[in-house]
């Protein structure tokens, strides 16, 4: 099996109407110029897809998944076998994959793959570290707002609850410039600097509600609060939030991160993925939701120069 470059319009026709969110054509044309999506061929068949981005970053090429994305949205094609036959198959697409990172040689590559993506092994082999990571996800099927909330801390599902007592209305939001407007004061809040163009492209280039959903908290008809996620057939991610401290209240984002999961469920959707956090503060915040924890996997690999100059500063990772 080889990697190489795909052309527009080639996922979309092996995948069809099942193409992943995170492969689509709709998800390389939000972020032009930024995105390749590469593939995994058996000769001249396609046989696993995922999106790329390449970056320059302290005079360093990086190569990565996405930003705002969850993972890099590794696919595979539907294949008919057994257990060894699929293994097999699901190990040799993985053994091009890291040949092909390994190859190429940038100066730092650092991956996340799906958490249903579970053997790693040639990467091992090529000598990439396989970090593990973290989310949390809450199964939707059968769950009633009652269930769900009975899974949460004390505290988060009385927010929730009482949240209306404090004049807080929750709703979906189709305007991205509020969502925006939220994110870019929790991120001055936070003190980060973040180029907000790829939020703006996500919020207005590519969402649509067959692949994304947001929901408000009002108060006094003031935006507080906002949740925004995206979906495919199968699961919601949580991508972006944004509280406005000054005129909100404790309970606003717990309200617009509870809509969004009933909404979810609305939608049919099997699994709310939190896309997980390993800052602590953040973690105790999505742990309070009552989700499972669920690990994924990143594989991360830099020339020597780079890690031995990255490693008393990012030991983690090298």
């Amino acid at each position: 099996m080889f990697v190489r470059a795909l052309l527009p319009g080639e996922t979309d026709a092996v995948f069809g109407a099942a193409t992943p969110l995170m492969v689509s054509e709709a998800w390389l044309n939000a972020f032009p110029g930024k995105l390749t999506a590469y593939g995994v061929f058996d000769g001249q068949e396609l046989q696993a897809a995922l999106v790329l981005q390449e970056k320059c970053r302290w005079l360093t090429r990086i190569i990565s998944d996405v930003e705002l994305s969850p993972h890099c949205g590794l696919t595979f094609r539907p294949y008919a076998g057994n257990t060894e036959k699929r293994n097999s198959w699901h190990k040799r697409i993985m053994a091009a994959i890291a040949g092909y990172l390994d190859q190429h040689r940038w100066g730092i590559t650092s991956l996340t793959f799906p958490d249903w993506i579970t053997d790693f092994q040639p990467f091992v082999w090529r000598g990439f570290k396989v970090v593990v990571r973290y989310t949390y996800q809450l199964k939707l099927n059968g769950q009633t707002d009652e269930i769900l909330l009975a899974e949460m801390s004390s505290n988060r599902r009385n927010e929730i609850r009482n949240g209306h007592k404090k004049g807080l209305i929750v709703s979906l939001c189709s305007d991205g410039a509020i969502i925006e407007q939220l994110v870019a004061k929790t991120l001055r809040r936070q003190g980060i600097s973040e180029d907000l163009s790829n939020i703006h492209a996500l919020l207005t280039d590519f969402a649509r509600p067959s692949n994304s959903f947001a929901c408000v908290t009002y108060k006094e008809d003031l935006p507080v609060a906002a949740c925004f996620c995206l979906h495919d057939a199968k699961r919601a991610y949580y991508v972006l939030g944004g509280v406005d401290d000054e005129h909100g209240v404790a309970a606003a984002a717990p309200m617009a991160m509870f809509a969004c999961i009933r909404h979810a469920r609305e939608l049919g959707l099997a699994v709310f993925d939190f896309e997980g956090s390993m800052v602590p503060g953040i973690e105790q915040y999505f742990r309070s939701f009552g989700g499972v924890l669920t690990p994924l996997h990143r594989v991360v690999k830099a020339s020597l120069p780079i890690e031995i100059a990255f490693k008393p500063f990012k030991r983690a990772l090298f």
